[in-house]
């Protein structure tokens, strides 16, 4: 995933999930062999929210992400989000974003990765609510 915006005021364009992040879930396939057979979707929202988030995170009561989601068709027909990366801009002119992939746990319940997904809800229901029904 490359982001269209201006890397001279939001950093590195090129999403930071790799393969490596991404393959350890893909029951035994390769992420070419997923992507052939159509099994893997990508939810990016990365570009719709960087620009506002400086605005957003000003407020003391208010902390929001750009998020970009990998997800995977499981063989029962269950989409499983198996990577997240979250994203903030630079913090100065010509900084890099901060930018954390976030994977699901191997077992048990991983609260980081619960909160991350939160992330990605909110920016679907906000894009949903702000984008789609203007």
């Amino acid at each position: 995933m490359i982001s269209q915006l201006d890397p001279a005021v939001y950093g590195n364009p090129v999403s930071t999930i790799t393969v490596d992040h991404i393959e350890p879930f893909l029951d035994g396939l390769t992420v070419e062999k997923a992507i052939a057979e159509k099994k893997l979707f990508f939810v990016d929202y990365h570009d719709g929210f960087l620009p506002y988030l400086n605005k957003i995170n000003s407020s003391p009561t208010s902390h929001a992400y750009a998020s970009r989601t990998v997800l995977f068709l499981t063989s029962d027909g269950t989409l499983r989000p198996v990577a997240i990366e979250l994203t903030l801009p630079p913090p100065y002119p010509g900084d890099e974003n901060i930018a954390r992939v976030f994977t699901p746990p191997s077992q048990g319940k991983n609260w980081v990765w619960e909160i991350a997904k939160a992330h990605v809800l909110a920016n679907d229901t906000g894009y949903h609510q702000l984008v789609s029904h203007w």
